[in-house]
């Protein structure tokens, strides 16, 4: 009797393989993706942060005025952001009454920071995946294969990769006139901005503002839709788990959001509850196992443990009600009300949407100052022990807690987006947002998975702002 012949070529194709994409960053630290790819598709999936920060740490035992300074050394391009945020924690352990130019400035400093990050993410992080560069660029490893654009779109596309370096150059420009450097700038502190609104200095703001919304207008929006309209599969690839979360963003001059806050779970929307928020860490390289941790509870110190067994990352696991949590242009612009996907096009299209209405946000907050009025007040006395910032950021959510003894840091605790989207597994083995996005995605070459790399990096990922508690 014969017997069947054995394709050896399918059998090997159909043969589960393993593949690393490492580093996943083009900037901000060290991301890889371990994947297991069956029948050209990815099956399983690890998102590993390979670099560890001690910045919570570094804070415990000094004056707590030192948050606004240190924390904005985390990361150089959302300096801003943390300097925010410690600064309305702050706020909350001191009595403070922000003047309302100072909650404009400072509006207008993250607002300035924001849209040089959705600019350069797009142009010079995200843009690469899809772009065939010029013959011998420096920049570009082109994969050779999947460049859908056509010459003339391709070389539109380069020349407007060349024009975001002036266009995000132009934002930090504009940071730097009330912020007095970038990165981390000095003029965004609690109680408000230490440098007022002079009507010349406005109006530079107002001329660079101006010239950067006319590139979002003309370039990044048409430039989105050209990218979305090349590749409508990616609008089906790299759905993440439909929960979302908002912090809220931008503080008005009587305390209101432009960005609300808000959370949804599977399409159902509720109000935020910080007090859902917590940390596990079975699969991060630290000795505590099998407990999670209240946002509202102090936080025990934990022990690095790099050879612990089944951990992979450096990152905790944050969840909210026990769920993952996508943050980011994407989670806010579905909490605002707008219609979208899950995708990895819909996160690409919600970023660029977001820069041009922050750009108009901007507009609007620089005709309600008044120049040569008060833009700071210092912060008086003690009024509470314990207080927590939270705030919307270009990546995402991003919260820093504070426990204050004796006018000393006793506790510190920063969770920051990345450390949201690109969480382990938990203690219950559920993904992480990241790693449930790349499970199903069709691998055309295992040796040039070009796909995982665009999932991933329309998250927007820094691992450097993904700091973690160590002792050593």
């Amino acid at each position: 009797m014969d017997q069947p012949r054995v394709n050896q070529s399918d059998n090997m194709k159909n043969r589960p393989k393993r593949i690393t994409v490492s580093p996943i960053t083009r900037s901000s630290g060290q991301l890889s993706i371990q994947a297991i790819v069956k029948q050209g598709r990815v099956v399983n999936a690890r998102v590993i942060g390979g670099v560890y920060r001690g910045y919570e740490t570094i804070m415990v035992g000094r004056d707590p005025f030192d948050a606004a300074y240190l924390t904005e050394k985390i990361c150089g391009i959302c300096s801003t952001a943390h300097a925010m945020v410690s600064s309305l924690m702050l706020e909350q352990i001191y009595l403070t009454e922000v003047p309302p130019n100072g909650r404009l400035l400072r509006n207008l400093m993250l607002g300035a920071e924001f849209l040089q990050n959705h600019l350069r993410h797009f142009y010079f992080l995200e843009l690469p995946d899809y772009l065939k560069a010029p013959p011998n660029f420096p920049f570009f490893n082109p994969t050779g294969r999947d460049y859908r654009f056509t010459k003339e779109e391709n070389d539109v596309l380069w020349s407007h990769y060349q024009e975001a370096v002036s266009a995000s150059r132009m934002c930090h420009d504009m940071l730097t006139l009330f912020g007095g450097k970038v990165p981390h700038p000095h003029g965004l502190v609690p109680g408000g901005s230490t440098v007022g609104p002079r009507a010349d200095t406005l109006n530079k703001f107002a001329a660079k503002l101006a010239a950067v919304q006319q590139f979002i207008e003309t370039r990044l929006l048409p430039d989105t839709h050209l990218l979305a309209d090349t590749y409508p599969d990616y609008f089906k690839i790299g759905q993440g788990p439909g929960n979302f979360l908002s912090y809220g963003g931008f503080l008005n001059s009587k305390g209101q959001y432009a960005i609300p806050p808000g959370v949804i779970i599977q399409e159902r929307k509720q109000t935020l509850d910080i007090r859902q928020i917590t940390k596990t860490t079975k699969y991060t390289w630290l000795s505590k196992q099998q407990t999670s941790e209240g946002i509202s509870q102090p936080e025990e110190r934990k022990q690095p443990e790099p050879y612990k067994p089944g951990a992979y990352t450096w990152l905790e696991a944050s969840r909210y009600a026990n769920e993952p949590m996508e943050v980011g242009p994407l989670a806010r612009a579905i909490i605002r009300g707008q219609t979208f996907g899950s995708s990895t096009m819909d996160r690409v299209l919600a970023r660029s949407y977001e820069a041009d209405l922050i750009g108009r946000l901007m507009s609007q907050w620089l005709g309600e100052i008044e120049p040569e009025k008060l833009a700071y007040r210092p912060p008086d006395k003690q009024i509470a022990k314990q207080a927590f910032g939270a705030l919307e950021v270009p990546r995402g959510s991003l919260l820093h807690r504070i426990r204050v003894e004796s006018n000393q840091v006793a506790h510190y605790q920063i969770i920051t987006p990345s450390e949201w989207n690109f969480s382990p597994r938990d203690d219950f083995d559920k993904l992480g947002p990241v790693e449930q996005c790349l499970i199903g995605i069709p691998i055309e070459d295992p040796k040039i998975p070009i796909e995982v790399g665009r999932v991933a990096r329309s998250f927007d990922p820094c691992l450097y702002c993904a700091t973690h508690i160590i002792q050593l």
